[in-house]
């Protein structure tokens, strides 16, 4: 019993560890399309500064989205 489990861990493991090393230049979306990494990078994003993104912020928290998405998302947690 002892020597299936160590080899189905085993079995497990090299399993998971090709499918993680298959690569990551193409993500696969929800909709089947595959995207380039690159164009998940924050290079290709909006640039904001530290400023814009605390105004931003406060704004949001201001009108109440922040409330909505916590008890949309966590509900309420």
């Amino acid at each position: 019993m002892k020597a299936l489990l160590i080899a189905v861990s085993l079995a497990t493991l090299g399993t998971a560890g090709v499918a993680y090393a298959a690569g990551t230049d193409e993500i696969l979306t929800s909709t089947g399309n595959s995207l380039s990494a690159a164009d998940w990078t924050p290079d290709n994003g909006p640039t904001l500064t530290t400023a814009q993104v605390q105004a931003q912020l406060k704004s949001a928290e201001a009108s109440g989205q922040i409330d909505h998405l916590n008890m949309t998302l966590y509900k309420g947690a």
